[in-house]
């Protein structure tokens, strides 16, 4: 069995994403959202250069129109597009980006997985993103495919909510803080090693 692929979210300087590759970061998070953990295109194109070979990318986007994210992407070369979809609906366009959405479980529960087979999508807590809330990962068992799981992961349950959803891939981002928008490196270290054992 292959092991998870883990994303560490809300990066927002070169040696949080530095030491989060050198602990087996599949991917890192780059927040453009309001929210303490955002980023400016000028701290993110210094991350990005900064990351060595086979480190995804992602530039995490909420609330933002086709216009806005083409112009983004425009200024930040990144691997992948992190869209939320608090409604559940994503957009369908090419942003010659891969677009990975990010929906709510309580959504995925009712409608399915329709639309999404074949892409990587991001299962989000029910709570919001970004409110470190955990939730029964056990309702997401089923959804199956390239599903990440997200929200209220911590060192504390990351073990027991890949064995209960089964999912491809984890992303946590308040999970490993010492206060909110600062990463701890220590928690990065450990989420990892748990992560990859599990």
């Amino acid at each position: 069995m292959m092991p998870v692929w883990v994303k560490i979210c809300g990066i927002r300087d070169i040696a949080t994403a530095q030491a989060a590759c050198e602990a087996g970061a599949s991917a890192i998070g780059l927040v453009f959202a309001e929210s303490p953990r955002r980023v400016s295109i000028a701290q993110a194109r210094e991350i990005v250069a900064a990351l060595p070979s086979g480190v995804e990318s992602f530039a995490v986007v909420r609330g933002m129109n086709v216009d806005e994210i083409r112009a983004l992407l425009a200024e930040v070369t990144v691997s992948a597009l992190q869209v939320h979809c608090d409604d559940g609906m994503f957009p369908d366009f090419d942003f010659g980006v891969e677009m990975v959405p990010a929906i709510p479980a309580p959504f995925l529960k009712a409608y399915g997985t329709g639309g999404l087979q074949g892409r990587r999508y991001v299962v989000d807590s029910p709570f919001g993103a970004g409110t470190g809330k955990p939730w029964d990962f056990s309702e997401v068992a089923r959804l199956g495919g390239r599903m990440i799981l997200a929200g209220g992961l911590d060192t504390r349950n990351v073990a027991r909510a890949i064995a209960q959803a089964q999912p491809w891939g984890i992303d946590v981002s308040s999970g490993v803080e010492s206060a909110k928008g600062v990463k701890d490196v220590k928690l990065i270290r450990e989420f990892i090693r748990i992560a990859r054992q599990s």
